[in-house]
């Protein structure tokens, strides 16, 4: 692991060296108009248990019953405002996975003469899951049967940012995130950015059946957890503009503190980590005059161990915005 991280951080240091020099953007700023756009999300979130022992591969995945997820976003003189709704799977997967309850929101600000400055917020919830692997903890389970289901699971991501533009007349983040500015010409800026998350989740049981709790030693009745990570991040985002069409890969990483508390048997246990963060996201699409259309591609992860357990969630996230300013 130690070895992949090494050259992940050569490329983007390669990657910074030969795109910097070419930055020389152009800004339109269209704050003063009001935009809105309809997004869809497709959320690939999975929340995973296995073994701290490697050479044990059992593990237990749990996953929301999610067909996708529908809403709106807004803004203007700068602010933006975005919600996220779950649209129900049909009656048949909601019997045979349970039902998810989801809901995503996010609050941002651009600040500065030249909208240098983000501070942003966000707030998605997840109740309800399904173990995917269920035949693991139920061999006579088959194809056609029930997936085993947590309906008492929950599962919270908030946060709090704010974020330094280095080149705004070059680079602009709202062109790609709010559409706020439309950026006319290639260019790129470093970055900076301070980060507040808290992550936790809750269960009215134990997260690892009883069925199957020898398999994960003496942390397998771990029912709940809080996370807060403090993180400061620098990296480099480049936007390629062509007749309006851009392109904007963005690479952040840095190091963080971690505070964990987590519930084992009903007993709360608390430890203070290092942790480091890589922020990668992909974003491709058209931002004219008038009308707007934005493809992400964003990537997160959290993981953390007890004793005898490691525990991990990821969200891949296909995010899809299309509207118009006024």
């Amino acid at each position: 692991m130690k070895k992949w991280f090494s050259i992940l951080k050569k490329l983007i240091f390669l990657y910074i060296v030969l795109i910097s020099p070419l930055s020389y953007g152009s800004i339109k700023d269209h704050s003063d108009q009001f935009a809105f756009g309809l997004v869809t999300e497709t959320p690939g979130f999975k929340f995973s248990i296995q073994p701290y022992d490697e050479s044990n591969k059992n593990h237990i995945d749990y996953r929301p019953n999610l067909l996708a997820t529908l809403g709106f976003m807004v803004s203007a003189f700068g602010y933006s405002f975005s919600y996220l709704f779950q649209l129900d799977q049909t009656a048949d997967e909601q019997a045979k996975k349970g039902k998810t309850s989801y809901d995503d929101i996010r609050l941002s600000k651009f600040f500065g003469s030249r909208k240098q400055w983000r501070v942003s917020t966000y707030y998605t919830r997840y109740s309800g899951f399904y173990i995917e692997n269920s035949h693991y903890i139920d061999s006579t389970l088959g194809p056609s049967d029930p997936y085993i289901q947590r309906s008492d699971l929950k599962f919270l991501n908030g946060g709090l940012s704010l974020l330094h533009i280095f080149h705004p007349k070059e680079f602009s983040v709202a062109a790609t995130t709010n559409f706020s500015d439309q950026q006319t010409e290639s260019g790129g800026s470093w970055l900076l950015r301070l980060d507040f998350d808290y992550n936790s989740f809750r269960a009215a049981s134990a997260l690892v059946p009883v069925s199957v709790q020898s398999d994960f030693g003496a942390d397998a009745n771990i029912s709940r957890g809080d996370f807060n990570t403090l993180s400061l991040l620098g990296g480099y985002g480049y936007s390629f503009v062509y007749n309006n069409f851009y392109l904007n890969p963005t690479v952040l990483i840095g190091k963080g503190i971690q505070q964990r508390k987590y519930t084992i048997n009903g007993n709360e246990e608390s430890s203070v980590h290092n942790s480091t963060k890589l922020n990668l996201s992909g974003a491709l699409g058209y931002n004219g005059e008038t009308f707007f259309t934005g493809f992400m591609v964003s990537f997160d992860q959290l993981s953390f161990s007890t004793g005898s357990i490691k525990i991990g969630s990821s969200q891949e996230v296909v995010r899809l915005t299309v509207g118009r300013r006024f």
